[in-house]
């Protein structure tokens, strides 16, 4: 039978584990939720009788291919993901498991498989002003034997396309961007800036007094050379209308 403080002390426990998960699921100010996957390259080679899984998922542990993009529910309770490489045997027994959620009977199950690399530091949120609705992790991962090592090649985060976008505010840093490449230049012939080259200056003829004559385009010493005739011819008629009169 319970003791009242025995029954107060445990509907205590249960509104502080209550308490603790809404805290850890409400969003900060300015902040929205993001996915999460994982993608183990292709090049893995992982045997028959092995699985990669990432433990500490939201379901406790998910199983991992090699060159699938693999989506992740992931809480801060569960601690930092971690890629492992488990008999493939093992699989059947972390599926009732995993509908359950119970986390803790995976982790004691999977615990004396090796671990590859590091671990991985999951996100639940990110700045609301990011284009970001994604993270995802591209791991290498090397097996030899019972051995397993593993290498994060890429951390980024992806927009509602899938692609890729710069790191958003305040979040941890993924791989930057790939810059985009140059664009070739124009085949239209650019206009010459350059000043344009002056006009040949061409040199002026000498224009003389008797040029400025008259504005027909005659020259003056002509003019007068006629006029000079003419009077001749006059001087000449009165000459002989004279002597015909004698």
């Amino acid at each position: 039978m319970r003791t009242p403080a025995l029954s107060t002390a445990l509907v205590l426990a249960a509104l502080t584990l209550s308490s603790v998960d809404a805290r850890a699921d409400v969003l900060p100010p300015n902040h929205k939720g993001v996915k999460l996957s994982v993608k183990v390259e292709p090049s893995a080679e992982v045997p028959a009788s092995k699985q990669l899984i990432l433990t500490n998922t939201f379901e406790g542990a998910d199983v991992v291919r090699p060159g699938e993009v693999q989506p992740v529910n992931w809480h801060p309770m569960g601690g930092d993901m971690q890629l492992r490489l488990i008999d493939a045997a093992m699989v059947a027994k972390i599926e009732p498991l995993r509908a359950e959620r119970d986390r803790d009977a995976i982790t004691q199950l999977v615990e004396p498989s090796p671990t590859c690399g590091d671990e991985i530091r999951g996100i639940r949120t990110i700045s609301e002003q990011s284009s970001a609705e994604e993270v995802r992790w591209t791991i290498a991962v090397t097996i030899e034997g019972e051995e397993c090592s593993a290498e994060i090649r890429r951390m980024d985060y992806l927009d509602a396309a899938g692609e890729q976008v710069p790191t958003p505010m305040g979040a941890p840093p993924g791989t930057p961007p790939e810059p985009r490449a140059a664009q070739p230049p124009s085949e239209a012939t650019p206009a010459d800036d350059s000043p344009a080259a002056p006009a040949p200056a061409t040199t002026p003829q000498p224009t003389s007094s008797d040029d400025k004559a008259a504005g027909c385009g005659c020259r003056a010493d002509e003019g007068e050379a006629a006029g000079i005739g003419l009077l001749g011819l006059l001087f000449g008629a009165l000459r002989r209308r004279r002597r015909r009169r004698r």
